[in-house]
Parts: structure tokens; sequence; C-alpha cells
């Protein structure tokens, strides 16, 4: 056979209340397609953007009026354009689409000609190149092998037009489960914060039973095992696969585990060993891939679970088909808008494999963690805020000396007021700065308004006594000292936001250290270099979080 590469458990966690959703939006008219946003006066600073949806999508108008199928072509303008669905809608597209999966065994029968793909975490403007590149969901026959969701901002976009694809052509849009297809991965990466944020609660509860009913395995002309992870000791016969109960929460250990979670080893000598970078399921050798394809008189297994800088990977070849035994295919390019990675889609028609590539696409620009503007801008007034006051108290006390400077973390060492003793025993007089921006004038009105609004403005020379002058000048100056402190504070957390700015989606869910990558930049010299830290520093993302993270 030819190949060819073309080049081109637990409970679930408190949340908080939906900050947005389909109940907050507009609808449209009946029968009406929704809108998007306008713009009567013309007058947008960045008109290369393009104009969001404004409307909700209905079921009136998604679902055709002559044959009931989902309009995919209006659902693909609408989710470009960053639009929703109504309640109504999602909850009915989620529940038709388990219908039909609950009608799936927990393995499928396929026949080429199929495209086959890897993971898509949540890059939905990436799936409509990989559409593309592999041909329309019209005339094209898909085996997807899991992991839609979580790392991309746009896991719902994916989620619900593949759904909506699935209804459209059932015979040839065929979706397994992927390992982040549960409750405890959505909880712990964004999926369940995006859900919640753009739906509510019922629709990702209602999404996490869908999951449950996908089909986990699927065997191709009766000569390739497709699977999102991997093989186990619990499985010397692919038939077996038909036994599992699929219908729960991956456990962490077993067939079911195993299946969604091993990974293939070029190095190990044992056919298998404990996944230590999974931490749980089970990594496998070559020879035990090997002797599982001759005993089920199999070609190769086709999976994906591991991101590859060329979109796919080659296991070793296996000297009695001279296929190689694993082959590993990753769908979803610049992976967390970091890695730099290529996609890849692997075509299989005429017992030839065809492996086609595409590079990854622009998505719309959305802030970290799906923050509202005016929550995004909070510390950035706040520290601008206390620049103002720092500018007006600082005549009335300069914290320029070194042993007086606050510190990053806002402390700052004991100050000598104003005021105070001098080292001849002599009191000092509080410093007056004139400002070079201000008139001389405007200097004292700012003095006299300052101290009136403080009750300093001495009605004559002899109201106030030395002492009470100190002890005044040493309350303006530990306000200014609070200030600074306060301001160190505020302009750490606005130096955060401008590097989550900079990392874009990188670290959705605050699971990749914004610090770690932004030093990572300067080992950083080529693409290979590129790909290879930002593996590294996600490396505790691809094991399995603990039980209590969930």
């Amino acid at each position: 056979m030819a190949v060819s590469p073309e080049m081109p458990e637990e409970p679930p966690v408190e949340r908080q209340p939906s900050r947005s959703g389909p109940a907050a939006r507009n609808r449209p008219g009946p029968g009406q397609t929704p809108s998007l946003l306008s713009d009567p006066l013309n007058d947008r600073q960045v008109t290369s953007v393009a104009l969001p949806a404004a409307q909700l999508l209905a079921g009136d108008v998604f679902w055709d009026a002559a044959t009931g199928a989902p309009q995919l072509q209006l659902l693909q303008r609408h989710l470009l354009a960053e639009g929703l669905l109504t309640q109504e809608l999602v909850l009915d597209l989620i529940s038709r689409v388990r219908e039909k999966l609950e009608q799936e065994p927990n393995l499928i029968n396929v026949s080429d000609p199929v495209t086959v793909v890897g993971d898509i975490h949540g890059q939905f403007f990436d799936l409509q190149t990989l559409i593309d590149v592999g041909g329309s969901f019209d005339d094209t026959q898909y085996l997807f092998l899991g992991d839609y969701v979580d790392r991309g901002s746009f896991s719902m976009e994916v989620v619900t037009y593949l759904y909506a694809a699935k209804l459209a052509h059932p015979k040839r849009i065929h979706l397994l489960r992927g390992n982040h297809e549960s409750r405890q991965m959505t909880s712990y990466f964004n999926f369940r914060e995006e859900c919640e944020f753009k739906y509510d609660a019922c629709v990702y509860n209602t999404l996490m039973d869908s999951f449950d009913a996908m089909p986990i395995a699927a065997l191709i002309n009766g000569q390739f095992l497709a699977v999102h992870g991997g093989l186990s000791p619990d499985m010397t016969d692919f038939r077996i696969i038909q036994q599992i109960d699929r219908y729960q929460e991956p456990p962490r250990d077993g067939l079911l585990c195993d299946i969604l979670w091993s990974d293939p080893s070029d190095t190990s000598i044992q056919p298998f060993a404990a996944n230590t970078v999974r931490g749980c399921a089970h990594s496998f050798s070559l020879s035990a891939a090997n002797k599982f394809l001759s005993e089920n008189n199999l070609l190769s297994i086709f999976r994906a679970h591991e991101v590859q800088k060329d979109g796919y990977k080659f296991h070793k070849t296996n000297p009695k088909t001279s296929m190689p035994s694993v082959i590993t295919i990753f769908s979803a390019p610049n992976y967390c808008d970091a890695y730099g990675n290529r996609g890849a889609v692997l075509k299989l028609e005429n017992n030839t494999l065809n492996l086609k590539q595409f590079n990854f696409t622009e998505h719309p620009y959305h802030l970290a963690n799906f923050m509202s503007v005016f929550e995004w801008s909070l510390p950035f007034v706040a520290e601008q805020t206390l620049a103002v006051y720092e500018a007006i108290l600082g005549p009335f006390g300069q914290y320029d000396d070194a042993e007086e400077t606050p510190h990053d973390d806002g402390s700052s060492p004991p100050a000598t007021a104003e005021g105070s003793p001098g080292g001849d025993g002599t009191a000092k007089p509080p410093r007056r700065t004139s400002r070079p921006s201000l008139t001389p004038e405007e200097n004292r009105a700012v003095e006299y308004a300052l101290e009136l609004s403080k009750g300093l403005i001495p009605l004559s020379p002899d109201d106030k006594t030395p002492k009470e002058e100190a002890a005044a000048s040493r309350r303006i100056k530990q306000k200014v000292l609070a200030v600074a402190r306060m301001s160190a504070v505020y302009k750490k957390i606005v130096e955060n936001h401008q590097k989550l700015i900079c990392l874009k989606g990188v670290c959705p869910g605050d699971k990749l250290s914004p610090d770690l990558l932004l030093q990572a930049r300067g080992r950083i010299a080529s693409e290979d270099d590129l790909f290879d830290v930002a593996q590294s520093l996600d490396t505790d993302n691809e094991k399995r979080p603990a039980s209590s993270a969930a």
C-alpha cells in the first residue's frame, strides 16, 4: 500500500452564573435570519474587522422547512460572524445528535474513501480551513478522532458545527470520543467556562451527556483500527471494544481509559508500561503494536492525542506489512496559538494513504478568559487614577530618596517625615515642588486647593506650632507612600494583563504561565525551537489532572 505525504467522574465544581448568553441577546423576527451589528454612521475606527452577528440564530430558520435538515451554510456564516444560537435551538440540536450517537455501536465500521481528522481543540476557524483541504461535507466522508473542545476559545462553535453536520450527513460524518470529551477535563481546562459564558450550565450538562454517547473506535476497510489514544494490555482482540460500557465518565484505569489516553513509545522495550507523561493509562511499544496488528489481521492503527510538529507522525514501520504500525494525526495548527505546528488530515482512498497539511488561520481577537472590556480596563484605570493622586500629593511629600522609594511589591522602608528634626536638631520645613507643566499661579492654586481639602490651610503663620506642622506633613507623606504602594500593585496587575494580550489564547484557563512563556522567548530562534519550547512548557497540561481538580 502506497503512503504519499502531500505538502501544501468527579462532582462538578461550583461556577458563577453566566455573564452572557442567549437570554441576554436579541432575537430576529419569526422566519428572519440573524442580522449583523449595524454601523449607521459608518464611523468605526477599525473597518477591517468584520461586523459581528447582533442576533441569535433561531430554529425556525435553522431547520430546512422542506427536509427538516440543518442548514449548514447558514450556520457556518453565523458562527464565522461569532453568532450564537437560541437556548431552545442549541438544546434541540444536542438532543437530536445524542439520539443519533446512541444508535451507533462502540466500534463503528467505515469504508473508504474517508478523511481522518485528529485533535481540533476549539479551533473553529482552522476547522474551516481543514474542510477546504479535506473536502466538503456534501461529498466527503469524515472520521473525527475526538478532542473537539478545550484549549482553544471557540469550542462551542466547533461542537455546534460538527453536531449540525452529523445531523445533515449521519452516514458521512463520524464522531469518536476523545479524552477531553469528559466532565473532568472540560472543568479543568476552559470549555466549561466557555460554554457557561456563551450559554449556561444546562447546555454544558446536556453536552456532557451527549459526549458519553459517542462511539470510541472505528474499523476502516476491515484493515485499520482508529481510536483517539491507543492500545491496552486488556485488549488482545479489538472486538472486545463492543463490550465496554461507554456511557460514563472515563475512569482512571481500564480499557476505556487506555483507548482514550494511551500513547505509543518508539523507545520502550516493555510491551506496556505506566504512562508517566499522562499520569494514567499506558504507553505501548511498537513491538506490542505489531503483535496486536498481526493477531487481528490489521495493517495499522490511526490515532490522535499528541501534538505533532508537521501535523502527523509515521511511527516505525512494521516489517511484515511495510506500513507504519501507528500513524498519529493532529489537526490543530499552531496549537494553543503558541506551538507553530502545522495541522494535517489523512485521506484514505483506493487503499492509498494521502496526508494533507495546512497552516493556521487567524481567528477573531478576544480578551483572556472571556473578560469584558470593563473588567479588563479596571486595573489600567486604577493605575492612572493613582498616578494622578501621586502627582497631586507629590508637592507635600517627595519620596525620591532611595530609602523612601516604594518596592516593586508595594512595600516601602521606614521614611523620615518632612518637617521632622534634621541631623542638627532643627526642623526641616515641608518641601514645595513646582511642576514645570503648570504656571506659578496654577502651582499655587493646586497647593492651596489641597491644603483646603485636608484642612491644612493656615489662617495665619502663628496658627500652627512647628510640631503640628511636622505631624501634618507626616500624615501627607504617609498618604503619598500608601498611594505609591497601591500604584505598584496595580502596575503589576497591568503588566500581567499586557502579557496575556501578547500571548493571546496561549493560556486559556490559566494553565500556562505567562511569565514562563515570555521568558522562553529568548530561547526561540526558529520554528523548531518554538515548537520544542512550547511543548516543554506545556508538559504538565498533558497529564490527567488529579481527581480534586475536576
